[in-house]
């Protein structure tokens, strides 16, 4: 479903997975802005730690059919600041100008446990329990927003398997043997589904953790 006429937020829009996601909302006609501590982004902004300037800015921009947050950050607080208040935020941003769609990148590592037998031996670190506990945590909350906020604002979480992104050789066989369809994800592969849930076509999904591995957790 095309998206024209739509302004959607990209939170974390010059990442791995965000850039693809700006790149597709863009094709299928949206007006995307980028927020990114990286320089390129539409607006160079660290939303954990200058909230007050991003909810000023979705002032300025009016109207948002579409936040999808895909920030990475690596510190445990950072990580839960990013997602936690921002996220509600703009929900009740939409909520005062009819409704909207957010999408929450999670993993599936906040579903199932890393298999350690991947990471041995290659240069690739295992996922710490701190990242499975905020994962986790972020599925939980989207559930809570989609609750919170319906019928206007629809929540859902997107929650990749592994993205190929230049990893140990070893690793990318052994991952890759345990996936259904054989390979890891491309970063378009995660931002198609998003998009999907940001546009109309999801308009009767909520509260849901869409999980896009190629079969990984299966088996």
């Amino acid at each position: 479903m095309r998206l024209e006429g739509k302004t959607i937020i990209v939170a974390g829009g010059c990442g791995l997975i965000g850039s693809a996601v700006v790149k597709v909302l863009a094709n299928q006609g949206a007006t995307v802005k980028s927020f990114d501590i990286k320089p390129g982004a539409d607006f160079t902004i660290d939303i954990s730690k200058d909230l007050h300037r991003f909810t000023n800015t979705l002032k300025d921009l009016g109207p948002v059919s579409g936040f999808v947050n895909a920030v990475y950050p690596t510190g445990f607080t950072q990580h839960l600041e990013c997602f936690l208040l921002p996220s509600e935020h703009i929900a009740k941003h939409m909520v005062k100008h009819g409704g909207g769609s957010i999408v929450l990148l999670g993993s599936i590592y906040g579903v199932v446990a890393p298999n350690g037998r991947n990471y041995r031996g290659t240069r690739v670190s295992k996922p710490t329990k701190a990242y499975a506990v905020l994962k986790g945590g972020i599925t939980a909350l989207s559930g809570w927003l989609a609750a919170e906020y319906a019928p206007l604002v629809r929540v859902n979480c997107v929650s990749p398997g592994g993205v190929l992104d230049g990893q140990d050789k070893k690793f990318v066989k052994r991952y890759e043997k345990h996936t259904l369809i054989g390979r890891m994800a491309t970063p378009e592969d995660i931002a198609e589904p998003i998009a999907f849930l940001v546009g109309g076509g999801a308009s009767y999904i909520t509260g849901q953790n869409i999980i896009v591995d190629g079969g990984y957790t299966a088996i």
